[in-house]
């Protein structure tokens, strides 16, 4: 009977504690999606965009890897979003590192041109932003 109980309220313990992390890691995520949707929507002009991409490229890749050491040896879907998020946004900074010159902007269409199969819309987000930041 006593074992019964002190196995019941082991469960019911490691239950609240997985929904906390639960919880905090969706926070995690919910602020990662924040900054990623910022990325996607800055502007257009390349001076504005290289001053500020560079920097929430990587509170981007900060977040990620915090959430991973969150997340432990588990991997979650959140995890793997973040992870394609991060590498929808490589023809970006492949122009902000080349400074939207000739060649980062001809390497950042092909990079993006293999990610048209991960994610559409975002692919289409990105081909519009090369376009602006290199013409």
């Amino acid at each position: 009977m006593y074992t019964k109980l002190v196995i019941t309220i082991t469960l019911i313990t490691l239950s609240i504690q997985s929904q906390a992390i639960t919880s905090d890691l969706k926070k995690d995520y919910d602020d990662f999606r924040k900054d990623y949707q910022t990325v996607l929507n800055l502007p257009e002009n390349k001076k504005e965009f290289l001053k500020k991409f560079k920097k929430l490229e990587q509170d981007l890749n900060t977040k990620y890897e915090k959430f991973g050491q969150k997340e432990g040896e588990l991997i979650s879907p959140e995890s793997n979003q973040m992870a394609l998020d991060i590498e929808m946004l490589e023809p970006l900074k492949i122009i902000a590192e080349g400074e939207a010159n000739k060649e980062s902007c001809s390497n950042a269409a092909f990079t993006n041109e293999l990610n048209n199969t991960s994610d559409n819309q975002t692919y289409q987000k990105i081909k519009k932003q090369i376009n602006k930041l290199c013409k």
